[in-house]
């Protein structure tokens, strides 16, 4: 029966492959017309270039897991080998007045011994620039993920579980440039949760989706200072329909622009939410953000913290969110060949029932690359995540290695 399992796992995943490769080849050959005859590779070429550019990726993966199926503490955990493969492709256009990236990313992942734990996520995602007039500019970008667990959500009050997870998010606006120095943004963002009602654990998990407005405005004082407000109104609908939140957030807005590279900001406010819960009233509280990015040739650096109130998709009702990351990336050694990074995001969710738990959450993840050629690199990786609910706690480890290929043809 095992090895009838095995022989069923093997035949979806080149099946999978097979569909991807189908695809990109759909896609270059609907996105170049019948008359092109150029066509550049340019491997590992980050600078953006006229017209499109076609980039599949391919990268395996093996790796050391401690928890395969995200055991809580005092329960035992179950340690195993993991295998991945993941192909992506990538589609992207740049005109005079036209900014489109969209693309694909899929991951097979094969565990050597508890193989029932076999999944295959996906994750789409599309994002457009469109200048109107000289004033004008549209904007649109969706995107939707299909996760076998709850810990690479990345969203707050949700517990970490073996649960299949689905996230759509949608946001479309325009902006527009009202002077030289002054210019506004307003949209409409849509936000949709769900998991696997098949599987016991998601009794807990609740799901739901939102739908809002946002706006912002930024104004150039002088040649470094930006100054602005912005706001943010969502109405959430959790459980079915059974909670339904109204949250508000506005803040004033400030930016330090030290050099093209390096940007400081910070925003303060305040927040309301009304609830449609008996025991919730409506509440008033500050709200906060503060960021810095940097941004030179290949090297990144950020940082970021905030504080708010957001609707609980997983645990139900609404939280206290605060939210830190940071996180840096740079060429290091042997003529930028050899390359290193990591990143680290901390999350306290405090719901504003008191009959509910507080959700502390850790993402911490460390890398080191090497080009082998212009179109291969070797990756080493390690990231641990860690949820406290102050009932028991989550902590998983993964330790491995990864091939990446990739190269991105340009189309002229």
């Amino acid at each position: 029966m095992q090895k009838d399992n095995t022989r069923s796992t093997g035949r979806a995943w080149l099946l999978a492959l097979g569909r991807i490769v189908a695809a990109a080849t759909l896609i270059s050959g609907a996105a170049v017309p019948v008359s092109a005859q150029s066509v550049d590779v340019t491997p590992n070429d980050p600078r953006p270039s006229p017209g499109w550019t076609l980039t599949p990726m391919f990268v395996f993966s093996q790796s050391s897991d401690s928890n395969v199926t995200l055991a809580g503490q005092g329960t035992p955990t179950i340690a195993d080998s993991v295998a991945g493969l993941s192909p992506s492709v990538d589609l992207g256009f740049l005109g005079r007045q036209t900014t489109l990236n969209a693309g694909y990313t899929g991951s097979a992942t094969r565990y050597f011994t508890v193989n029932q734990l076999d999944t295959f996520d996906s994750h789409l995602y599309a994002n457009l620039k469109q200048q109107i007039t000289r004033h004008v500019q549209v904007f649109a970008q969706d995107s939707a993920g299909w996760l076998p667990t709850t810990n690479t959500l990345l969203l707050a009050g949700v517990p970490f579980a073996r649960v299949g997870s689905r996230i759509e998010t949608l946001e479309a606006g325009v902006t527009l440039a009202l002077t030289p120095l002054t210019q506004t943004s307003v949209g409409y963002r849509f936000e949709w949760v769900d998991f696997d009602r098949l599987n016991p654990l998601a009794s807990q998990l609740l799901g739901g989706h939102s739908n809002g407005v946002f706006g912002s405005l930024l104004h150039q004082v002088t040649r470094h200072v930006f100054v602005g407000a912005s706001y943010d109104i969502r109405r959430a609908i959790v459980a079915a329909g059974l909670q339904q939140f109204d949250l508000d957030n506005a803040e004033g807005n400030a930016e330090y622009h030290f050099s093209r590279d390096l940007i400081v900001s910070g925003g303060l406010g305040i927040a309301r939410i009304a609830g449609s819960l008996p025991s919730q009233d409506s509440r008033v509280g500050p709200s906060w953000h503060a960021g810095m990015n940097y941004k030179f040739d290949r090297a990144l650096a950020y940082l970021t913290y905030l504080r708010s109130f957001v609707p609980s998709y997983g645990i139900g009702g609404t939280l206290q969110n605060q939210e830190f990351t940071v996180g840096a990336g740079a060429p290091i050694a042997l003529r930028d060949r050899l390359v290193a990074g990591g990143s680290y995001a901390w999350r306290r969710n405090d719901p504003l029932a008191l009959t509910a738990n507080r959700l502390t959450s850790q993402w911490l993840n460390v890398y080191g690359s090497f080009s082998l050629a212009p179109w291969l690199r070797l990756e080493g990786f390690y990231s641990r995540s860690t949820q406290d609910s102050h009932v028991g706690g989550v902590l998983q480890n993964r330790v491995g290695v990864q091939i990446v290929t990739l190269a991105p043809l340009r189309f002229r």
